[in-house]
């Protein structure tokens, strides 16, 4: 979830299901409202659930990597964990990753990374682990 006006959110959203779909995850739902945070993108994979978290980058900050604040992180692992109570899934195997979405100066998405493993010094966050 983003601080981007919704259509613009829309956008990013879509570009990222597009990249998500090209690297061969199969979409569940998209913009899962919880209490107090949300899931931009649910999704599958061989190896089990796949929660996406959607941020953008302006163009000339692609050699950053990709992170988002341990703040954000907790708020959609709390998410993630009320996805997954509702549908009794709690055995079920989950990871976090991040959807990037590089946007030229006018704000038009213009390419993709997806960060397989963002939290690697966060052990809480990483498939599902606790």
């Amino acid at each position: 979830m983003s601080d981007l006006p919704a259509e613009q959110e829309g956008r990013t959203n879509a570009v990222a299901i597009e990249a998500m779909r090209a690297a061969g995850y199969t979409i569940v739902e998209t913009e899962v409202k919880s209490r107090r945070s949300g899931i931009d993108i649910v999704a599958r994979d061989s190896d089990g659930f796949v929660f996406a978290e959607v941020y953008t980058a302006q163009a000339s900050a692609n050699d950053r990597p990709p992170t988002i604040s341990r703040e954000k992180t907790a708020k959609v692992f709390r998410a993630v964990r009320q996805w997954l109570t509702q549908r009794e899934l709690w055995e079920a195997p989950w990871r976090l990753i991040l959807v990037g979405v590089d946007l030229n100066l006018a704000g038009r998405p213009i390419g993709t990374r997806i960060a397989e493993e963002p939290f690697p010094h966060l052990k809480e966050f990483r498939h599902g682990d606790s």
